[in-house]
């Protein structure tokens, strides 16, 4: 049961209501300030959402919330396995690439070194 009247707090791309509020948990009173989303006015009612001890908490995700949120958990699961894949076997193919390179040097430096003795004996 709110205890005032709400007041309005101007956020940055959002409007935040106020409201004093008096409810009850576990058998006890509790009182408290409470961001509500209508405007209320002393004596009128409204439901909140409290956790194990009686404080306010904010309410638990709808089903399409929490499908939302698991799917763009997955997605995002998804992408660090892939760039983590991705960035190894880029790796991988670089340091075939090295080897790759220094085999051709030393061969190119060995037909140098024997005037192409080797390639013509073959």
């Amino acid at each position: 049961m709110a205890t005032q009247n709400t007041t309005i707090i101007r956020l940055p791309y959002q409007a935040s209501l106020r409201t004093p509020l008096m409810w009850q948990f576990d058998g006890r009173d509790h009182s408290g300030v409470v961001f509500t989303d209508e405007e209320m006015k002393a004596g009128d009612r409204t439901r909140i959402w409290v956790d194990a001890t009686g404080t306010p908490t904010v309410a638990p995700l709808s089903h399409s919330d929490a499908v939302t949120v698991a799917a763009i958990a997955a997605v995002g699961f998804w992408a660090a396995v892939a760039g983590t894949g991705a960035g190894l076997w880029a790796l991988y193919r670089r340091r075939l690439e090295r080897l790759r390179y220094a085999d051709w040097d030393r061969r190119l430096s060995d037909l140098v070194a024997d005037k192409g003795r080797r390639n013509r004996d073959a």
